[in-house]
């Protein structure tokens, strides 16, 4: 009968040996470095794999020691495995070995409290090393890419708001040009301003007088203030002789003017002295002078610096090239529009001493109808009585007769001298105002052309204007009834006056036969009393206007005001 106990130890035995055989096949056969080593580094055991990293046969591995092996591939693995005795744990490190990379991990195997062995395990991770460093190489590149991607975009969107800003300032300057043409003072230091800030640094606006020998500084601006020495407003309006700079010779010739990288020591010879003490001692970057000219006729200058950095960029100049025919065309209505309101207001002033002479005349007039003429009449009256009490009582009765039409004809001839005397200066305008003095005028007028005047004041409010203005509106209307009763044929006038938030509007209205008014001015042979009426309008800087239609009558507006 078998012995159990013996039977166990003999199936151990087995186990163990199967065991034993497994492990060398998977040690002989793995494809991982394995190495078994005493402390002090002598292989105990290798297999195949590490014989290959080693570069030597397996068989003659054990023995050799492994610190003396990877010390010289520069592997600090004696110090790997102090750190893995002395903590008796897992030790991990990561190291070249030739051109491959590999990690080398050491498991320490106990004997109590004692490592008595180490098992040394290699992988090589070159694939992965390499795989890493393509990755980290394409993120560089990525991130390369990106930064330049990030720096095109932040040029693009610089130039982006570049453009917003520029054409921000061209629609702003289209809407100005409208609104401002009469202020081209305002205009161009809003152009000064727009490009110092958008274009730089230094800008100016200048110019030339009438003879052309002195050009005016009318607009000035500087991105950095404390450069312009004196101040700003203390530059505007001086004057600086053409022949000073070279500058004004080639704008007056139509010609760009350009300089680059200019020396402290040249800048005398470009700049009028007036500017050169404010630019100091550095080197000017680049300037610009585009001529302002409307037609081949010069107006001006206008003039970019940038004071450091790069010059001008082509597009800079492109930009600034565009903005130069508005701004010319601008400075060109407007002075245009100063030169007629200038001369509007010489007519107006002349209109109005030819009013006052006129007045003046009929004033004379009364006044010597008055004085003479009155006096005569009246002794020829008094004459006549006397004459009359002398006679006696059988005088012949055509000699009776011949005395009463001649003191009929002097009463007649003084009744026509005080009408006369009235229309020439009215004393009812004096005393009472306009309204009275037309419902006067327009009975007379009534009486004497047997033409019905209709006077409408329901809209105007009982109030005295400037004596200018009433004795112009009564002229008006006065000469407006004498045209009717010479060419009109009309039947019926209507004179309306109205008031309306401080203007005052006056019609004068017939029912007679017109008159065609185009292809013939309001001074053409003929119609001097409508001149008469339009000069007399402007003397109180009022509108006039004549509307006439063949077979409908005429109609004569004055507006005086605040709108006119």
């Amino acid at each position: 009968m078998s012995d159990p106990n013996q039977s166990r130890s003999l199936h151990t035995t087995g186990l163990l040996a199967n065991v034993q055989q497994e492990l060398e096949i998977l040690f002989t056969s793995a494809s991982e470095s394995i190495l078994l080593i005493e402390p002090n580094g002598i292989i105990v055991m290798a297999n195949l794999a590490s014989a290959n990293w080693l570069q030597m046969r397996v068989d003659l591995l054990a023995g050799e020691n492994l610190f003396h092996l990877l010390t010289q591939f520069g592997i600090p693995i004696r110090e790997w495995v102090h750190e893995a005795i002395s903590k008796k744990t897992v030790y991990s490190g990561n190291s070249r070995l030739g051109e491959r990379f590999i990690n080398i991990r050491l498991i320490p195997i106990l004997g109590g409290d004692k490592v008595m062995r180490l098992i040394v395990l290699g992988q090589d991770f070159t694939e992965q090393r390499h795989a890493e460093e393509q990755v980290r190489e394409l993120t560089r590149q990525l991130e390369h890419k990106v930064r330049e991607r990030t720096e095109e975009l932040e040029k693009l969107n610089q130039k982006l708001t570049q453009d917003r800003q520029r054409a921000e300032l061209l629609a702003n300057l289209s809407q100005r040009l409208i609104e401002e043409a009469q202020d081209y003072h305002g205009l161009l230091k809003y152009i000064m301003q727009e490009l110092s800030e958008l274009i730089g640094d230094a800008c100016l606006i200048a110019l030339f007088t009438s003879d052309r020998t002195l050009v005016e500084v009318m607009a000035i601006s500087d991105r950095d203030p404390d450069d312009l020495e004196p101040e700003p407003v203390q530059l505007i309006h001086q004057t600086i002789p053409v022949d000073t700079s070279p500058i004004f010779s080639s704008i007056l010739n139509g010609k760009r003017y350009s300089a680059k990288d200019i020396a402290p020591e040249n800048l005398a010879d470009i700049f009028p002295a007036l500017f050169t003490v404010n630019l100091g001692k550095r080197v000017l970057s680049d300037l610009e002078v585009y001529p302002l000219q409307t037609s081949d006729q010069p107006l001006g200058a206008l003039a970019i610096l940038k004071k450091q950095g790069q010059p001008y960029s082509t597009d800079e100049i492109s930009f600034i090239g565009n903005l130069i025919n508005p701004i010319s065309m601008t400075i060109q209505n407007s002075r245009l529009v100063e030169q007629l309101t200038e001369n509007q207001t010489q007519l107006r002033g002349l209109s109005q001493q030819l009013v006052q002479v006129q007045e003046n005349q009929y004033r004379h007039l009364a006044k010597e109808l008055h004085d003479r003429l009155g006096q005569d009449m009246t002794a020829i009256n008094i004459n006549l009585n006397i004459i009359r009490q002398t006679m006696p009582e059988s005088i012949p009765e055509n000699i009776s007769s011949r005395l009463d039409d001649i003191e009929k004809l002097v009463q007649g001839s003084v009744q026509r001298m005080r009408s006369i005397m009235a229309e020439y200066r009215p004393p009812m305008l004096d005393s009472y105002g306009l309204i009275p003095a037309l419902k006067w005028y327009g009975e007379q007028f009534s009486h004497r052309a047997n033409i019905s005047v209709d006077i409408d004041d329901h809209y105007f409010k009982d109030i005295r204007l400037p004596a200018e203005i009433e004795i112009a509106l009564f002229r008006i209307a006065q000469e407006a009834l004498t045209n009717v009763a010479k060419h009109a044929q009309a039947s019926q006038v209507e004179i309306e006056l109205l008031e309306n938030n401080d203007n005052i509007l006056m019609t004068v209205t017939d029912n007679g036969v017109g008159f065609a008014t185009h292809g013939q001015g309001i001074s053409s042979e003929g119609h001097w009393g409508l001149t008469n009426m339009q000069e007399r309008a402007r003397a109180i800087n009022g509108k006039f206007l004549l509307r006439s239609v063949p077979g409908q009558g005429t109609q004569i507006l004055v507006k005086v005001g605040k709108d006119s």
